[in-house]
């Protein structure tokens, strides 16, 4: 990777540019990095797509193979081999324990995706929001502070 120069002296459009230049270049290395560290390979049509795309997989390094997520999960337990683990997944959860349900809430789920698709955003200064006698249900409100002169 090589990276511009930065001069010292230019109009503010060349010196924005340079560096937006190099802060992309920066990326696509961070990125690099972070996909060569990652243990997870991704998703895979079959074995042998899989093992076109890494042949010598290191210990721990694992993959899915499948049209979709979940699949078949298949892990590297000794270098340079794929091994079926037997065990279908790949999917992300979410623990939502101690979260509040909609059921709680006496709200139904097609209520909650019609209100969804009405609800309107506003943005407005705290003390706005503090005046209004009755809040607006079909409106989330965002609210900011105002500098002090």
């Amino acid at each position: 990777m090589e990276l511009q120069n930065i001069k010292q002296t230019g109009t503010w459009g060349e010196i924005s540019s340079v560096l937006n230049e190099n802060f992309g270049k920066v990326n696509i290395e961070i990125e690099k990095l972070n996909l060569s560290t990652s243990r997870n390979k991704g998703l895979f049509p079959s074995e042998s797509a899989l093992k076109a795309q890494y042949p010598r997989p290191a210990v721990g390094d694992w993959a899915i193979i499948g049209a979709s997520v979940p699949g078949q999960i298949w892990r590297c337990e000794t270098a340079g081999t794929w091994t079926n683990t037997g065990v279908t997944g790949g999917g992300e959860t979410v623990n939502l324990a101690g979260y509040v349900t909609n059921e709680e809430l006496g709200v139904s789920m097609e209520t909650l995706h019609s209100r969804i698709d009405t609800i309107t955003p506003k943005l407005m200064t705290e003390a706005e929001y503090q005046a209004l006698a009755t809040p607006d249900p079909d409106i989330w409100y965002y609210t900011y502070e105002e500098e002090q002169p």
